[in-house]
């Protein structure tokens, strides 16, 4: 009888341990990440994984330790539950919809970046519905908490018809067309996102019976309209999980913030499943996609570095982010170059590397110093970096 006493106050003190993941972190402090998950059925005991203890831990694990900074999520299908999981992440605030369908959408936002002006569903009149399947889009309105510079951002969470037959994608087609005019016609001058879990492809269709993505109308909007996501179904991602799954989950923003984001970095994290066992069955049927944005916040203490230094030599000045970057962490170069040097302010040397997009600043101390890249044809553009 002791043995199995013993066994149960084993199971009890270390048998838990498995039931937390560990996941790698994929914030970075100086940009701002924003990604959507559809996390199926969440907090609902007769949908979705069987173990709600379980599906609870790992998205707790997944959202605590990867450290982003904004979340939109479809299928919350339990609002105690939701209330549960943001009581144990104090560094959050939300906002969940109230419309009356189970599979529920919420955003949640890190409230030393940002605060909540206004939360509220648009397009809910009555003839919108069928298109929309009953699930309004969440309109969460942020607004920076940047003392130098705020920024104000329109997020609409959304969660369009699922399946693969012609009328499902009809409906997804319409709604797509009522949130691409509604945009256009109220929100024109914002800077908008639309993100959550659009049910079809923005290449092809996961209807058989076309090979054209119900959303054609605003991929082919590039004036006014990006997907962040059209990068990774490029690249063959999938969002859904199963063998046969598409890139169903999307991020779309318009173009008043394109020049703020951090072209080629999207990403899927398919990875999860590396670090939570059973990940589709345990979790979710759909990953994360995530984008990336640098609204080059700055503390009061570190002041804006106006970069560029073709006043002084002619040279145009080069692209890089973040900028200020904090000491130790990377900053990332989009152009391809062959020779990038770092030199301090009276113009010496401290560093030199050749043909990589990515440069660590670990063993440089804080201040101000020139970023020079020369191309292969020897073109070379000076900019200033800014290290705290």
């Amino acid at each position: 009888m002791r043995y199995i006493q013993f066994f149960w106050f084993f199971m009890a003190i270390y048998g838990n341990t498995q039931l937390t993941a560990q996941v790698p972190k994929v914030g970075n402090d100086t940009l701002i990440e924003m990604a959507t998950w559809n996390i199926e059925w969440f907090g609902d005991t007769q949908n979705g994984p069987t173990n709600e203890s379980l599906q609870f831990s790992n998205v707790k694990s997944t959202l605590t330790q990867t450290d982003l900074d904004i979340w939109s999520f479809c299928e919350i299908s339990n609002p105690v539950v939701f209330q549960n999981l943001l009581n144990e992440l104090p560094a959050y605030a939300s906002t969940l919809v109230t419309y009356s369908q189970t599979q529920k959408t919420a955003l949640i936002w890190k409230k030393s970046l940002f605060s909540m002006l206004s939360s509220q569903m648009v397009l809910t009149e009555s003839q919108y519905d069928y298109d929309l399947a009953g699930r309004p889009p969440l309109e969460v309105v942020l607004v920076s908490n940047d003392s130098l510079r705020q920024d104000t951002l329109y997020i609409y969470v959304i969660h369009l018809k699922a399946f693969a037959d012609q009328t499902s994608y009809t409906r997804r087609k319409n709604a797509a067309a009522l949130i691409r005019n509604f945009i256009a016609t109220q929100r024109a001058t914002k800077k908008v996102m639309v993100m959550g879990d659009w049910n079809d492809k923005v290449v092809g269709s996961i209807y058989s019976g076309t090979s054209e993505s119900p959303f054609k109308t605003i991929l082919e909007d590039t004036a006014f309209y990006r997907f962040a996501s059209k990068q990774l179904a490029d690249e063959g991602k999938k969002s859904y999980t199963s063998s046969n799954g598409s890139l169903i989950d999307h991020i779309l923003f318009t173009q008043s913030l394109d020049s703020f984001y951090v072209k080629g970095k999207a990403l899927v994290l398919d990875m999860l499943p590396s670090y939570i066992s059973s990940y589709s069955s345990t979790t979710s049927d759909h990953y994360p996609v995530m984008a990336t944005f640098n609204f080059r916040r700055y503390s009061k203490t570190v002041p804006p570095v106006t970069t560029g230094i073709s006043e002084s030599d002619g040279n145009p000045s080069m692209d890089f982010y973040p900028n200020p970057v904090k000491q130790g962490q990377p900053i990332f170069i989009p152009e391809k170059y062959a020779r990038l040097e770092i030199m301090d302010f009276a113009g010496k040397m401290v560093h030199e590397q050749k043909e990589s997009s990515t440069f660590y600043t670990g063993d440089l101390n804080a201040g101000i110093y020139w970023i020079r890249m020369t191309d292969d044809n020897g073109r070379i553009r000076m900019s200033r970096l800014a290290i705290y």
